[in-house]
């Protein structure tokens, strides 16, 4: 591995070896892989030591699997540390002369084998499932039509709303606290039988059952949840309990004329995340346009930690007399 592309670094560290390695790995990826994002992850080993290594989400698929590399980068440890030496660290080891291009090779060969072994696991479990089976674990998550348009919405059944993609899910357990779940592939809906039409519509009668939607004053939630110290604000926070999917309650029109006698009629939506929605009372934004409420959104999304969280740079009005809620014009 030391022959050709070499950094020519002296001294690199672990963290800035990965970093080196996930640029030049987005740019080589496979779309078909439905790989969402990687970025640099940790977790504590079974010696309670901390180790980072570089962690993949997926579009398709809720396990994080993070590769560590160790292996690999001891190729290029000094001569003076050897794997025999169990003692070593290598978080902060001084590796040199590191070939990036050998590392994302040994990388992505240990990607594709990790997802070989997961892909292993779903059809034998899921294709035989029971209707009554299906009716209790599906639910649906929401995310940017744009931004997944390329990969998901050509595997997975969907359907467009506002600018947003709809798609179905199977939850792996019916605990709410348990994130575990994948998307609902076009071939396995097709071993069910179930049409789009029939698939959304299980999908929506059992979300509300597998998780507990509610709207709260923000600055109520500030106070218990983040004990900070806020004034009132005639905001409101709209989403789910379990901190998770919360976005799904503008699907329903129950919640939102729930949502409209709390706001005191007509609102607008900032679609913070793929975890929540900010209310915005019509009757409280007179000193503010649209065009501000859209640059919020352009701030807040530019601030994101992470890009998978982000729902849309859009924001929805919802017109309380004809009940109707649609993206708002600048």
């Amino acid at each position: 591995p030391r022959h050709s592309f070499l950094t020519r670094r002296k001294d690199m560290r672990k963290n800035e070896i990965l970093e080196k390695v996930i640029e030049e790995v987005r740019e080589k990826i496979d779309p078909c892989l439905m790989v969402n994002e990687l970025h640099i992850g940790s977790r504590l080993m079974n010696n309670s030591v901390e180790s980072t290594g570089i962690e993949v989400t997926f579009t398709n698929r809720s396990e994080k699997p993070i590769f560590y590399m160790d292996v690999h980068l001891m190729s290029f440890a000094p001569k003076d540390e050897t794997v025999v030496n169990s003692h070593i660290d290598l978080e902060n080891l001084e590796y040199s002369e590191v070939n990036i291009p050998y590392l994302c090779g040994c990388f992505l060969s240990d990607l594709a084998r990790c997802m070989r072994k997961m892909d292993k696991i779903l059809p034998d479990q899921f294709e035989d499932a029971l209707p009554e089976d299906i009716q209790k674990h599906l639910f649906f998550s929401v995310a940017n039509f744009e931004q997944n348009q390329k990969f998901k919405v050509r595997m997975v059944p969907y359907f467009k709303f506002l600018d947003l993609a709809i798609f179905p899910c199977w939850k792996f357990s019916t605990n709410p606290n348990d994130r575990g779940h994948f998307m609902i592939s076009r071939r396995l809906s097709n071993i069910w039988g179930l049409s789009d039409e029939k698939l959304f519509r299980m999908a929506m009668n059992n979300m509300p059952k597998l998780y507990h939607f509610v709207i709260r004053p923000l600055s109520d939630v500030l106070r218990e949840e983040a004990e900070l110290s806020v004034d009132d604000t005639p905001l409101i926070l709209a989403g789910c309990k379990e901190a998770h999917y919360g976005p799904a309650i503008l699907l329903y029109p129950k919640y939102l004329k729930e949502i409209s006698k709390k706001a005191g009629g007509s609102f607008y939506v900032l679609p913070t995340s793929v975890d929540e929605v900010l209310i915005a009372p019509e009757n409280a934004c007179q000193d503010r346009t649209v065009a501000d409420l859209y640059d919020m959104m352009k701030f807040m999304n530019s601030n994101m930690r992470m890009k998978s969280d982000i729902l849309s740079d859009a924001v929805y009005f919802y017109n309380a007399e004809e009940d109707h809620l649609m993206i708002a014009e600048k």
